[in-house]
């Protein structure tokens, strides 16, 4: 009792003095989604009057000029893709998947708390050639996703080892692009039809890409996951 009452002393003592910083797990999943035609064949279309609707609402707050996100001016917070349902069923199977293996992995009991996980934000992403996106991360979410609607090629999305990430410092990085990691590692089958899942404190950019890209991200939080 008497070290319970001197931790609460302690704390209030250190509040607003110091804080805890928690680096990120490292994992990042990908599976290819077995309906990817019939997501692609209906959404697209979907996206394409979407961005015709909002023309003049279209803001750009990435440093890209080629980059096109609805992340900055969807006021319906991605209703288009919230109601497809083939691509409502994608993201949860490959969440569950993602789960059962972290779970399998060591991840204390994340299966039964995965339960009350929702996805608490979707948009898409439409890439011109030269397109890119700059360095960032999905805090304070837990998990994050992409799905590479539309892709010439390799997804390209690469990112950081959170052990090396320090300014001006050498970032040891996963890229999916077969000519970074070669061609005989899994990450490199990672292009159109793929879903990719990972911590949403992990730091991750887009390189200049070179044809057209749509990918939808989303982001996922567990009630009380911490």
């Amino acid at each position: 009792m008497v070290l319970y009452q001197y931790s609460i002393m302690l704390k209030e003592s250190l509040k607003d003095k110091t804080g805890i910083f928690y680096f990120p797990p490292r994992f990042i999943y990908h599976s290819k989604v077995e309906k990817h035609n019939t997501i692609k064949r209906t959404l697209l279309p979907e996206i394409e009057k979407h961005l015709e609707e909002n023309a003049d609402k279209i803001v750009n707050r990435w440093v890209a000029s080629d980059l096109i996100s609805s992340y900055h001016f969807d006021e319906t917070n991605g209703e288009i893709l919230f109601n497809n349902e083939e691509l409502m069923h994608a993201i949860w199977e490959a969440f569950n998947e993602c789960v059962f293996f972290l779970d399998d992995d060591g991840w204390a009991n994340l299966t039964e708390v995965s339960k009350t996980a929702v996805i608490a934000s979707m948009w898409y992403n439409k890439y011109k050639p030269g397109g890119n996106q700059e360095i960032h991360n999905h805090l304070p979410h837990h998990f994050s996703g992409i799905y590479y609607l539309e892709n010439t090629g390799t997804a390209n999305t690469t990112w950081y080892n959170p052990d090396n990430y320090f300014p001006g410092g050498d970032f040891d990085h996963i890229n999916c692009d077969p000519s970074v990691i070669g061609p005989d590692t899994s990450m490199s089958k990672v292009s159109e039809g793929y879903i990719v899942m990972f911590p949403g404190p992990l730091p991750h950019y887009v390189p200049e890409v070179k044809n057209d890209k749509i990918t939808i991200s989303f982001n996922i939080d567990i009630s009380g996951y911490q």
